[in-house]
């Protein structure tokens, strides 16, 4: 039909990628040593299990899941790797846990080895999987045979390769270059028709029929994975969706909505992470559309509450708690959640989210006007964190400038871009292209608009939609006095229908308040977050 015009077969995918590994001159597909990662004597009648059977080999897997979430990462880990030379699932256990590593640090090795332990859980599956012939195949084809009587280990071995396959393709898409586009496209998308035939066969049986023949944690696996496929991809920034459709990968929200409920019904071990996927979604995407807060917390914030039921102190819950209360606008309680999720980090393998919390509690400082703490904590990860020092000491130099400590910043902003080191895929990060353009236009004019480097990173985080009615008014006030300082038209007026507003008349001197302490009415807010964003 017309949509099949519209997608890559086998050949063209396979030649789309020959062609962009020539143009980015990058190595082939890595090749490993599949001793170091399971028992390559195994095949499939050593792995073949029934239901029931497949369920009791599976309580570890649980066990290791509530140590994760219970910040117990180092015992999860020794519990997986016990298993994973002769259980995939287990080895995919070490991939989950070496993925989100890989996504926290973005370090080059980190990355790598993640990408390695993905193909190596491919090829267990791969050797334990029944190799159909030619021969076979062809009187499949002739007899109309499907794919229905699949058993439950095959089902299983199956929708393990194409977990497998979905996290080498979100590993090269956090790296921005069009080779690594490409690349994580065709592996999402070999992912994805592993999927869908296991989704097809689940289907094709009633719902009594799918319970009696398949395990809970294969069913809903299948299931929601479906859904967190269809979901995250819909997400994805347009120029990547355009490859999406390309290679004839789903986009469908609601089918991703309708499915990933339906795995997390079903229950297993996969389904703390659907849980996952939805409050992330629900308590994340206002961050960048504030519009849809309201909504989206009223669907979200019910969801995070059972999940922190069953883990009260878990590293990840308590992350999401904080980004859910600075929605809220309640930022001195939202620094309290990311240091419960720094303290549960902290001496783990993953000491690297006591980072990913800190660089939030800079950003609330930021949305509090409290420069000095921002300051504190943008200077530990720049010392700390390999993530981006170009970034930090960039964020370091705004703080400093906006406690008037203007020759130490200035000093920062030359340092930031001499801090640009590493490349994905021949490009520089996104945060440290921004750092570049703008300590570059500093320097050339002289520093003469640093100042205004805050409100610059309060608009591009959409930190006005996060601050109080009190704390905007301080902003208009502050880009009132110094648009004027320096002879440009600032924001008087503004000023005053806010302050009109509000109802009441505030002294401020620079970003430090001098009043009487009250609130002003929520109303001022639409007026003071207009000017503050025209003005920055």
């Amino acid at each position: 039909d017309d949509d099949d015009d519209d997608e890559l077969d086998d050949e063209e995918a396979a030649a789309l990628a020959e062609a962009a590994a020539a143009e980015a001159g990058d190595e082939p597909e890595m090749e490993i040593d599949a001793n170091e990662f399971f028992d390559t004597t195994l095949v499939f009648e050593d792995v073949l299990m029934d239901r029931d059977a497949q369920m009791a080999a599976d309580k570890d897997m649980l066990r290791g899941l509530k140590l994760f979430f219970n910040n117990k990462i180092a015992d999860a880990k020794q519990l997986f790797l016990a298993k994973s030379r002769t259980n995939p699932m287990y080895l995919l256990g070490l991939g989950a846990l070496a993925y989100l590593k890989a996504g926290m640090t973005f370090d080059r090795a980190d990355i790598e080895y993640a990408v390695t332990v993905a193909v190596a859980i491919d090829q267990f599956c791969q050797q334990l999987l029944p190799q159909e012939s030619m021969l076979m195949g062809m009187a499949k084809w002739v007899t109309g045979a499907s794919d229905k009587d699949m058993t439950n280990t095959e089902l299983r071995l199956r929708l393990i390769r194409a977990e497998a396959a979905q996290f080498r393709g979100y590993l090269h898409l956090q790296q921005e270059s069009v080779w690594h586009y490409v690349r994580g496209g065709l592996a999402l998308r070999s992912g994805y028709k592993l999927l869908e035939q296991c989704y097809k066969v689940v289907r094709s049986w009633s719902e009594d029929e799918q319970r009696q023949r398949f395990d809970p944690h294969t069913l809903g696996g299948i299931i929601g994975t479906m859904g967190v496929v269809n979901l995250t991809l819909a997400m994805l920034p347009t120029k990547i969706l355009r490859l999406v459709a390309i290679l004839g990968l789903p986009c469908d929200r609601e089918l991703g909505f309708r499915e990933l409920r339906a795995g997390l019904q079903q229950g297993g071990v996969r389904a703390p992470l659907f849980a996952l996927v939805l409050v992330a979604y629900y308590i994340i995407i206002p961050a960048f559309a504030p519009v849809l807060r309201d909504e989206y917390l009223l669907n979200g914030e019910p969801l995070l509450r059972e999940q922190l039921q069953l883990y009260p102190k878990g590293a990840v819950h308590m992350w999401l708690l904080g980004r859910q209360l600075r929605l809220q606008k309640k930022l001195r309680a939202s620094n309290d959640a990311f240091k419960g999720s720094a303290r549960g980090g902290a001496n783990t393998d993953f000491a690297q989210i006591e980072h990913v919390n800190y660089f939030e509690i800079g950003f609330n400082h930021i949305f509090s006007l409290n420069w000095l703490e921002a300051y504190r904590y943008w200077s530990i990860l720049r010392r700390e964190n390999g993530w981006s020092r170009a970034f930090y000491t960039f964020m370091c130099a705004v703080c400093l400038d906006m406690l008037g400590r203007r020759k130490l910043a200035h000093r920062l902003y030359r340092k930031a871009p001499k801090h640009v080191e590493r490349t994905y895929g021949g490009r520089v990060l996104s945060a440290e292209q921004f750092v570049l353009r703008r300590c570059d236009q500093y320097t050339n004019e002289n520093f003469r608009d640093s100042f205004l480097s805050g409100i610059e990173v309060m608009y591009l985080w959409n930190g006005f939609t996060l601050m109080t009615p009190r704390m905007l008014l301080k902003v208009l006030h502050f880009l009132e006095r110094r648009l004027s300082e320096i002879g440009i038209g600032g924001c008087r007026r503004e000023l005053l229908d806010a302050q009109h507003i509000a109802g009441e008349r505030y002294e401020f001197d620079g970003l430090v308040e001098l009043g009487d302490g009250s609130e002003p009415p929520a109303s001022a807010v639409a007026v003071a977050a207009a000017a503050a964003t025209a003005a920055a």
